[in-house]
């Protein structure tokens, strides 16, 4: 949100600098995010003097051009001039060299010596809209004969300068989204045990009903969720551009200025904080206004000329006919103002905020007016925002107020009355607070002090801050205004320490992320919030940021595959990355959240290389980390065994431990890489991460003596059914042959010449050894005789010739 300072003066005064004011409203809860210099002509006209010109005579080489001669002051310069009024003796605005000017177009140019069809020309003579301050393009701009050459044009035309703030405005302070009330804020923190000038009072004095020729009737049919509309009618408008001054506090802003009635409403927007609409009063059907839920099938063409299917819980303003416009959201265009228009209907109006963000969310809208009422505003402050609006009309535009202020208001707010204990203030803060510097801050925020004890407070908290509901809020509002940066820092320090599990599992998530960095991963860390997966057991949010993210992740694959994506799209092929994360289930009505580690690899193999030939990643390059991963975490007991039928996958392994599923390796299924963006082959894993948190380096392990007796090495050539695993084969070995046994390894795969159709080779070694003696021969043959007896009985297994 951006605040002028000029705007913010006046309401107060607070004699600061720019950079002050934006380290108070920081300390004030109001960051400042930037600071931005604003001048009504960029450029500030520097350069630009006034000139005279003493001699103007023909282009020897061109019909159009002139070669002038002009007095600035300090010396006469010589400049060409294709403008067709320039004479001799006008006082012109000339650019000098060196300078740069900014067209009302937005180009530029900097000026310097150069020649022009052979003759030299030192500057320019500008027109208006070449120096910005207007759009007239039909000669040089001729000024007022008695300016004295070498004059600054900035004080022939003073130019506007302004400081505008960018502030990050958190949702919860609706109180801040005008001038006004970052003013209060910004007296309330000065005015600390202080008594200052009160803040500049709107401007409503002149407010008066000078007759009532164009009635007007409003009918609020749900007052659920308009709880307060009021309306008034202004007539003999004048429609017309805005003067300089309100068009310079918009611009300021980013604004763009379009005529001095909608320009009055913006005005009081942005001042004030409270939305305001003007329809025209002349397109309104039997000069009825009714406020009401969208029917069925109605449709509204807003403001941008989209024609807009209407929900039924959509809260429209209406004529007796029609809709006029979204309510809170967006006007309609039929009923807007135009050129022609000589009476508006002002409305002012509270809004329901739920009502408001779910109509906005629906529509794909996000309006200044959706903004404020969706975050709720001050609703006592509608009928003095709507009068300010009146008034303002008769000032720019020469209006009538012409009807009676009607108001629906069935039901007035009760404010919320709360008791401060000033103990309770001092344990919070963690510092003694006077019981008079506390009271002063209280007032100058406008709460009210019903009445005092040695214990605290009784107060009355304003109708703005509807979001201080509890004792605890009032004590936040106290300590941002006395400042935390105040509060003295005590020399203990308390703090809770984490849980054990919590603990344990940030231990073991940086021993686990420092290996696979090492593997040449990269962290990545994406959000929990998605779009409603296609899981029947994902939870959906109430109120949802935006459609994108409706529902809390049942997985992290989707999430990896955008993140693929992203780099994929910026020409990083070539990825490795892991995340830890949560993810959430619902079974009936019990919910339930656990943790996973993902381990997602697309491209290379390794890192192009004219050493290293160019290899694409495999399953099976994460299933070694994975196993590596867990040896390292000390699981044992593992077995793997296929999966046949996977959503995620269309080929995977899962590695258990007993029944329990501890990683699922597999190539990511095609249609899901497709949804998020991603074309190329990815493999991925996922590992059940809340089971390693618990089982962890659990095992109690032995130091055993290295064998002094060597290991002996034997090499199977097997041909098999082409749909047989390895791991079919690795624990058929050991199944068969306990003792001696030590490793297998897979060392060549083929099918092809010498192989049958439907069969393939494998080509294993096996590894024995006896920690106590040195093997024979025989005792080798007979372990190999058993391992492939059991083999060809199991799988039927046949040696390769």
């Amino acid at each position: 949100m951006l605040i002028s300072d000029h705007w913010l003066k006046d309401y107060f005064d607070g004699q600061l600098d720019p950079h002050k004011t934006a380290e108070i409203l920081t300390d004030l809860g109001l960051e400042v995010e930037g600071i931005l210099p604003f001048e009504a002509i960029k450029g500030s006209l520097e350069g630009v003097i006034v000139g005279e010109v003493v001699e103007c005579k023909s282009h020897p080489n061109a019909d159009r051009l002139k070669v002038t001669k002009v007095n600035l002051g300090s010396g006469i310069v010589q400049i060409v001039c294709g403008a067709p009024n320039v004479a001799v003796g006008q006082k012109v605005a000339v650019a000098q060299n060196g300078s740069t000017i900014y067209s009302s177009n937005g180009t530029s140019i900097t000026l310097k010596k150069t020649k022009i069809r052979g003759e030299e020309s030192e500057g320019m003579i500008c027109a208006e809209d070449e120096l910005g301050i207007g759009s007239s393009h039909e000669g040089i701009l001729v000024l007022e004969n008695t300016l004295s050459p070498g004059t600054p044009l900035a004080e022939v035309f003073p130019v506007y300068k302004d400081t505008v703030y960018e502030i990050g405005l958190t949702p919860n302070r609706a109180d801040a989204m005008g001038h006004y009330g970052v003013a209060r804020d910004l007296r309330a923190k000065l005015g600390q045990n202080k008594q200052l000038q009160p803040l500049n009072s709107v401007s409503i004095g002149q407010f008066s009903v000078e007759n009532y020729s164009t009635p007007i009737e409003i009918d609020v049919q749900v007052s659920e969720k308009a709880p307060r509309y009021l309306g008034i009618v202004v007539s003999n408008l004048q429609i017309k551009p805005s003067p300089s001054w309100l068009q310079n506090r918009l611009k300021a802003i980013g604004l763009v200025p379009i005529n001095n009635v909608v320009d009055a409403t913006n005005f009081v927007l942005h001042g004030l904080g409270q939305p305001l609409h003007a329809f025209d009063y002349a397109k309104i059907a039997e000069k009825k206004v009714v406020v009401r839920n969208a029917e069925k099938g109605e449709k509204l063409i807003t403001l941008d000329g989209a024609e807009r299917s209407l929900d039924t819980d959509d809260l429209v303003i209406c004529d007796a006919e029609k809709p006029m416009c979204l309510a809170g959201v967006y006007g309609g265009l039929t009923s807007g103002v135009s050129d022609t228009t000589t009476s508006v209907l002002l409305e002012s109006a509270y809004f329901d905020p739920i009502s408001i963000r779910k109509t906005a969310k629906r529509h794909g809208l996000h309006t200044d007016a959706s903004f404020r009422f969706e975050r709720g505003v001050d609703i006592t402050f509608c009928k003095v925002a709507l009068k300010r609006a009146a008034v303002l009309l008769k000032e720019l535009a020469q209006g009538t107020i012409s009807s009676d202020l009607m108001e629906f208001y069935p039901k007035e707010v009760v404010p919320v009355s709360l008791f401060l204990n000033y103990d309770k203030l001092n344990k919070t803060a963690g510092a003694f607070l006077a019981k008079e510097h506390v009271k002063s801050i209280l007032t100058h925020l406008e709460f009210k002090v019903l009445n005092e004890t040695e214990a605290g407070l009784g107060i009355v908290v304003p109708s703005y801050r509807n979001d201080v509901t509890r004792e605890i809020d009032v004590i936040e509002e106290v300590l941002r205004v006395y400042g935390y940066n105040t509060i003295p820092i005590p020399e203990k320090l308390f703090y809770a320490l984490p849980s054990a599990n919590q603990s344990r599992n940030i231990s073991l998530q940086n021993e686990i992320a420092d290996h696979l960095v090492a593997l040449g991963y990269t962290e990545t860390l994406t959000n929990s919030l998605t779009h409603i997966a296609d899981n029947p057991n994902h939870i959906s949010l109430q109120n949802a940021l935006s459609t994108d993210l409706r529902a809390m992740r049942t997985e992290l694959l989707s999430s990896g595959l955008k993140t693929v994506a992203f780099n994929s799209n910026r020409q990083q092929k070539d990825l490795k990355i892991f995340e830890f994360g949560k993810v959430y289930t619902r079974q009936d009505s019990t919910m339930s959240e656990s943790h996973e580690l993902l381990l997602m690899a697309t491209g290379r193999r390794h890192p192009q290389h004219w050493m290293v030939d160019d290899q694409k990643i495999a399953l099976y390059d994460l299933k070694s980390i994975c196993y590596a991963l867990l040896q390292r975490l000390e699981i044992s007991g593992l077995t793997e065994k296929p999966f046949t039928e996977s959503v995620l996958y269309t080929q995977s392994i899962g590695i258990f431990n007993g029944n329990i599923l501890l990683a699922q390796i597999g190539i990511v299924a095609p249609k899901l890489a497709k949804v998020c963006g991603v074309s190329q082959e990815v493999i991925g894993a996922t590992i059940n991460w809340s089971y390693l948190i618990d089982h962890a380096h659990q095992t109690d392990f032995e130091l055993k003596d290295i064998s002094k007796h060597p290991k002996v090495y034997r090499d199977l050539a097997l041909i098999i059914e082409e749909s047989t695993a390895f791991n079919e084969i690795y624990e058929g070995c050991f199944e068969a042959e306990k003792k001696l046994l030590k490793a297998v390894h897979l060392f060549d795969v083929y099918s092809g010449k010498g192989v049958p159709e439907g069969k393939k080779s494998y080509a294993i070694q096996l590894q024995f050894s006896d920690p106590h003696k040195t093997l024979t021969d025989k005792e080798i043959d007979k372990a190999i005789s058993r391992i492939y007896g059991h083999l060809h009985s199991v799988i039927n297994a046949e040696l390769r010739a």
